[in-house]
């Protein structure tokens, strides 16, 4: 038996969404639920409705097994999986009421992120585009910065010892 060309059988192949750079990434989100023990549990996905199925049935996280989810309190679009996963970190640091607030309106997803200074920008877009000349980063590193300790010891200061004290 003949096998059919692959032309043949491209009105029968569906695009696969991974092979199609075209269309728009699927959007994270970060949500936020109320557990029954009044503490506020903090995730990301793709699909809130679903992953809130799975916290409510058991096989979400382990925080949510032991804790019954309640209601999603709040969800956030983000750009990505990395900005989900970066905005994540930032609100599992607050305590519940602060999570309320956020879920409230109160307070603004940007509000919790750290903010970032135009240096910062700067050296993000020198390491991604490498625009900056070596002898200008030079001349920078060159330079202290008086907003970064120093924690250099000087030479005449004598190191302790890591080992165990002897004692005679």
């Amino acid at each position: 038996m003949r096998r059919p060309s692959v032309a043949a059988l491209a009105p029968l192949l569906s695009p696969c969404s991974h092979n199609n750079k075209s269309q728009r990434p699927m959007p994270w989100f970060l949500y936020l639920i109320e557990c029954a023990d009044g503490s506020v549990y903090t995730g990301i996905a793709t699909d809130v409705a679903a992953r809130f199925d799975k916290h409510a049935s058991g096989t979400g996280a382990r925080y949510t097994r032991s804790r019954k989810p309640l209601r999603v309190l709040a969800s956030f679009e983000v750009a990505d999986r990395a900005a989900a996963s970066r905005a994540e970190y930032w609100v599992k640091q607050l305590p519940a009421r602060e999570k309320r607030a956020l879920a409230a309106g109160a307070r603004t997803l940007e509000s919790v992120l750290p903010q970032v200074s135009v240096d910062d920008a700067a050296l993000t877009e020198v390491a991604v585009t490498g625009s900056a000349s070596h002898e200008a980063m030079a001349m920078e590193a060159a330079v202290p910065d008086a907003s970064v300790p120093d924690f250099s010891v000087p030479d005449n200061t004598p190191l302790q010892s890591r080992g165990k004290r002897r004692t005679q």
